[in-house]
């Protein structure tokens, strides 16, 4: 490997209880902050690049079983939920702005350059690109 050590952080939520967090996937948005998303005890949650608590997702069990992040060009969370087949949109802020249901089954999410939703399916080795979500 060629690339130079800069850092690694704890997957700890600092605070009230401090819950380790088992992380599942990251994301860097348009500013260049890197996003991680992992599940504890009670929620989904994000830290920063410094390893710091930015907010909590889920709540009202909006997400089952998170598979993967990724922040759009327009600053939403995106957040694929393998369980119930669904991907959550989130505002910057965790505020829920909607439900994606693609009708299909997925254990990963991307997004390409020109905004569709890709989803890939590992059990059943398949590939879905839908045009817009």
């Amino acid at each position: 490997m060629e690339g130079t050590y800069l850092r690694k952080f704890p997957t700890v939520v600092s605070g009230e209880g401090s819950e380790a967090m088992d992380p599942l996937d990251i994301s860097i948005d348009g500013e260049g902050h890197l996003w991680v998303i992992g599940e504890t005890d009670t929620s989904e949650i994000i830290v920063s690049e410094t390893g710091q608590y930015q907010l909590s997702l889920g709540g009202e069990g909006r997400i089952s079983m998170p598979v993967g992040i990724y922040v759009d060009s327009s600053g939403n969370i995106l957040v694929a939920d393998e369980y119930d087949s669904s991907v959550e949109m989130f505002t910057d802020s965790g505020e829920h702005v909607r439900r994606v249901e693609p009708g299909v089954m997925f254990t990963g999410m991307a997004l390409a350059p020109g905004g569709q939703l890709v989803l890939v399916n590992q059990m059943y080795s398949n590939v879905t690109i839908l045009s817009r979500y």
